[in-house]
């Protein structure tokens, strides 16, 4: 639709400026202006519906497919920790100790090892290694 308008607007300015040149010579009336602005505009109104209902594709002109899926078609489904092809898995990095005297290093530690340990009672869902989360910690900075 997009490319129609780029399209179609450039031709009607061009149109109305050969009209303009042309009526000069031919001693065109003020009413024939009007009658061919008023065609550009009634195109370009039916240009904007019919490139809406249709689409031009490089096997021609076919309707535009509904955002509506067909029942004939097969629809993407997400994968989830229910599904049994799922192969999803995790990493629970540590927290950052951010009180002020960095003393809570442990707690930090801990809510992250808590948190691993309640994953892993989740079926199908892959979780990384205490030792080789904690190593992505050196990499990691604010």
């Amino acid at each position: 639709m997009i490319r129609l308008i780029v399209i179609y607007a450039p031709s009607a300015f061009i149109i109305l400026e050969a009209y303009d040149i042309i009526s000069d010579n031919f001693g065109f009336s003020e009413w024939t202006f009007k009658l061919v602005f008023a065609i550009l505009i009634l195109g370009f109104v039916v240009l904007v519906i019919l490139s809406w209902i249709f689409d031009f594709t490089p096997e021609g002109l076919q309707r535009t497919r509904s955002l509506e899926s067909d029942p004939a078609e097969k629809k993407e489904v997400q994968p989830s920790l229910y599904d049994v092809s799922y192969d999803g898995s995790i990493a629970v990095l540590p927290f950052q100790d951010m009180s002020p005297e960095k003393d809570q290093e442990y707690f930090c530690e801990g809510i992250s090892e808590e948190i691993i340990n309640a994953l892993t009672r989740v079926e199908r869902l892959k979780v990384i290694a205490r030792t080789s989360a904690f190593a992505f910690n050196l990499f990691i900075m604010f």
